[in-house]
């Protein structure tokens, strides 16, 4: 059986982006899985994630100050921006 990873990753993407936009969610709601970050901290951190990949900015990756500095890129950006960038 061969695995479609990246119909994997679009599924969770979708699934992700959807959770993110829903009536109600607050970006600065704290994401129990993650409780140091919030969710606008989790989409700027999955959309930093694809822009260096893409880019070829992976120095120190994976590495907290390579996943500080997506953070840090995505903060003053809405969380739809960034969901829209992690297409």
């Amino acid at each position: 059986m061969t695995v479609d990873l990246g119909a994997l990753y679009r599924s969770a993407r979708g699934r992700i982006s959807a959770l993110c936009v829903a009536d109600g969610v607050d970006p600065d709601l704290i994401v129990p899985a993650t409780p140091e970050w919030t969710v606008h901290d989790v989409v700027a951190h999955l959309s930093g994630i694809a822009v260096d990949a893409s880019s070829g900015n992976m120095d120190g990756a994976p590495g907290d100050q390579w996943t500080a500095a997506q953070v840090l890129r995505g903060a003053g950006r809405s969380v739809p921006e960034m969901l829209a960038e992690w297409q």
